[in-house]
């Protein structure tokens, strides 16, 4: 297997257009950042930029206003080791917070516009443990990063993705691409009408972040993409059949997805058609302060009271499906949301109703989900969504197969958990649901709650129709008298 063998020297001397300017072993006319595929042995290359954000790729480490078409790595990509020169007065550790390393199959960075179409990469990608202590790690299988208006249809991992950076303030892990734009980057102003979408695109590869941090970060994976940060995202037709896993240590606020990481808004934005196959494992090996996972997405948030109030946001979730299995072994000391389709749905005001709708419309989950952990606060899990509270919430025609199970080692506060949902609220409407599954418990709880359909509402105003149930919650069969809570 040929291997793209990087140890980077990496110069922050200040300034920098907003684009990459390396020095490689192959230029090419008009592309910065070639790496050429190679059919045998090693490529060894020494990269000094001048620019904080810092790419490696078995193709194209970074280009502005980009097309890649049918194109195909095989290379092993490993960012082994990484040595930060400062620049003239400005000291050391000052330089390492502003780097930020990415590693991807294809590409590591395309920014605006840009189209990836048709691409593949069979090789392994990975940021390895001797990278240490800086501000952001990206790994990701076809892309590790990309913003603006941009396009990624028709790509495929089937190489490991692994992301293992010690130390970074921030991990993106994803099996096809690491990040859609990065937090902070945007400030939700509508001029910036930047759209990216992301279609029929799979993965199965696993994807891994294992990253040993001293301290407690936050850690984003998904088995096709890691996190999406952008004003307006279309995702439709993604399929992860790879295991999927977080193993750091430590982490802060941790998102796993069994398709997608993390959704933070600015605009509407819309995941159809996604699968998550029954090899498609969900695996979390952390603790942390708040842990959110899902067979299709774990996190869902926006950015401000704001920006909810200027866009009336609204993410649409159609016709997706898990099958994988969600096991959580680690612990939380805030709380903890698991869905089969979404762990938390969630927006950052601090206000009352949310000016948005998220829909589930057609969704099916029919892999089990295992929690097993210490966790002092709050869980919340369900079948469908975990987690929805404070928004409007329907959830239509869709249906939930796969069993629950609640264990804690240490006293638990309160439990939510419902074969659809755990909390949903505000005014849900449930019509042409179905659950038909075991809910189990174990552990010193104080207060469980356990539902055929939904476990709570955050309103009085709750709307139920054409749902049917079936199974056991907390050892009851449920019947047509008791299928509202245990």
């Amino acid at each position: 297997m040929p291997t793209v063998h990087v140890e980077q020297t990496l110069a922050l001397v200040g300034g920098g257009e907003d684009h990459l300017t390396d020095a490689v072993s192959v230029p090419i006319e008009g592309v910065q950042n070639i790496l050429p595929r190679s059919a045998h042995g090693e490529i060894d290359v020494i990269i000094v930029r001048a620019h904080a954000l810092r790419g490696v790729a078995g193709l194209v480490g970074g280009c502005n206003g980009i097309t890649v078409e049918n194109c195909e790595n095989q290379a092993a990509v490993e960012v082994k080791s990484l040595t930060i020169v400062a620049a003239a007065g400005q000291k050391e550790d000052a330089a390492k917070v502003t780097n930020r390393i990415l590693a991807g199959g294809i590409t590591a960075q395309t920014k605006n516009p840009a189209k990836v179409e048709d691409c593949k990469n069979t090789g392994s990608v990975k940021i390895g443990d001797a990278v240490s202590t800086i501000s952001l790690s990206i790994v990701g299988g076809v892309a590790a990063y990309t913003d603006g208006n941009v396009i990624y249809t028709g790509c495929s991992n089937t190489g490991n993705v692994t992301n293992s950076a010690a130390n970074a303030k921030l991990y993106f892990t994803g099996g096809v691409l690491g990040s859609i734009g990065i937090y902070k980057d945007y400030n939700g102003d509508s001029s910036v009408a930047w759209k990216a979408t992301f279609t029929s695109c799979t993965n199965s590869g696993s994807v891994m972040d294992n990253a040993n941090c001293a301290t407690a970060v936050d850690h984003v994976v998904g088995g096709v993409v890691g996190y999406a940060c952008i004003n307006g995202v279309t995702i439709d037709g993604l399929t992860n059949s790879g295991t999927v896993e977080l193993s750091a240590p430590k982490s802060n606020i941790c998102s796993t997805g069994g398709v997608i990481g993390h959704i933070r808004q600015y605009q509407q934005s819309t995941l159809q058609n996604c699968t998550n196959a029954e090899t498609g494992t969900v695996t979390i090996n952390t603790e942390s302060a708040s842990l959110y996972a899902g067979g299709i997405i774990a996190y869902k948030a926006v950015h401000s009271t704001e920006t909810v109030t200027k866009y009336r946001l609204h993410i649409t979730i159609l016709d997706c499906d898990n099958k994988g299995n969600i096991i959580n072994n680690g612990t939380a000391s805030t709380d903890i949301r698991i869905g089969g389709i979404a762990g938390q749905l969630h927006y950052s005001a601090t206000f009352g109703a949310l000016n948005s709708n998220v829909v589930s419309n057609g969704c099916s989950n029919s892999g089990s989900i295992t929690s097993s952990s210490a966790q002092t606060e709050s869980t919340r899990i369900g079948g469908i969504v975990g987690q929805a509270a404070d928004m409007l919430v329907n959830v239509y025609d869709s249906k939930n197969t796969g069993s629950i199970s609640v264990e804690t080692t240490e006293t638990l506060s309160e439990l939510y958990v419902g074969g659809i949902g755990g909390i949903l609220g505000t005014t849900p409407v449930l019509d042409g649901c179905s659950s038909n599954c075991t809910i189990t418990k174990s552990g010193n709880i104080t207060a469980a709650h356990g539902a055929a359909l939904i476990a709570r509402s955050s309103s009085s105003k709750t709307t139920i129709k054409n749902c049917k149930v079936a199974g056991t919650v907390f050892d009851e069969t449920i019947t047509a008298e008791n299928f509202g809570d245990f």
